[in-house]
């Protein structure tokens, strides 16, 4: 057999070899014994060896980078109120800035992930917020506190409508119904108050969540069903409020109650394919 012929053959078998058409240790011995006697399988280890050495190489880059923004990290965060205030702010909007990137990067690939990121830069608005008001001195007054969280639930709310997240959006208009039961507590005097009085503070909020609700359905956004949804909770904030402080609540109130339970099943069934369409729709014209 000449040298050509030999060489041919080589690389049938290497290319059975690679493609795994037969076993490994079978074509070492053919290469082996069409090679007259050279070792062909130290070759495939030196190979395989390289490939891992590089995978560890990549690796070990890659947890260098890794240290190298830790440190940063750290630097920044220890000595971040020696910076000038410019910096702190120009730090401050690249640090809540960049979990959205990546948000978006991650897009629908994985869900969960990116709901990570979302929720992330969620709680990194909130902190700006608190460091807004600890940098003035403001962190103990409460009208400036309440300010501050009623921007940073808004915030929230824009976040789950821009970014898809119904968790985030609500989350949002759960603390925006809590500002306002905050204000109610300071300005409306609701100890004093009748408690039909107490439900037309409510129906405000009652009301203009709804309409917002209809009218963000309309123009197809993610976290209109969430509107609607703490509307409804909305209409039940007088009887919270009588759960939260233990109140006695007579058999009028124990009446209406009743009466706001039964209107809101009935219409949760009667319309409960419309309901189920229309999230549908929302969810669809989103995506």
């Amino acid at each position: 057999m000449n040298q050509e012929q030999k060489r041919v053959i080589l690389q049938e078998i290497k290319h059975w070899r690679t493609s795994k058409l037969l076993p490994a240790e079978y074509c070492d011995f053919l290469m082996n014994l069409y090679g007259e006697g050279e070792s062909f399988s130290s070759e495939q280890t030196e190979s395989e060896q390289g490939f891992v050495s590089g995978r560890l190489s990549h690796s070990l880059n890659r947890v260098l980078v890794g240290l190298a923004v830790l440190l940063v990290c750290l630097v920044v965060v220890f000595n971040f109120t020696w910076f000038p205030a410019p910096m702190q702010i120009a730090i401050l909007t690249i640090v809540s800035i960049l979990p959205y990137f990546l948000a978006r990067r991650q897009g629908r690939k994985n869900p969960l992930a990116r709901l990570g990121w979302l929720g992330a830069g969620a709680f990194l608005v909130a902190v700006d917020g608190y460091y807004s008001l600890w940098a003035n001195g403001a962190a103990e007054d409460r009208g400036a506190l309440l300010g501050v969280m009623m921007v940073v639930f808004f915030l929230w709310v824009l976040i789950g409508g821009i970014g898809r997240t119904r968790l985030i959006g609500g989350a949002g208009l759960a603390g925006l119904l809590l500002i306002y039961f905050n204000f109610l507590e300071e300005f409306g005097h609701p100890g004093t108050a009748s408690y039909s009085l107490l439900h037309l503070y409510w129906i405000i909020p009652f009301a203009l969540l709804v309409l917002l609700s209809v009218a963000l359905g309309r123009n197809r956004v993610y976290v209109a069903p969430m509107f609607l949804l703490f509307g409804v909770v909305a209409i039940f904030g007088p009887d919270a409020r009588m759960m939260l402080y233990g109140m006695q609540t007579d058999l009028f109130v124990q009446g209406i109650v009743f009466l706001k339970l039964a209107v809101l099943i009935t219409l949760l069934i009667v319309f409960r394919v419309d309901l189920r369409k229309w999230v549908s729709k929302l969810d669809v014209a989103t995506m």
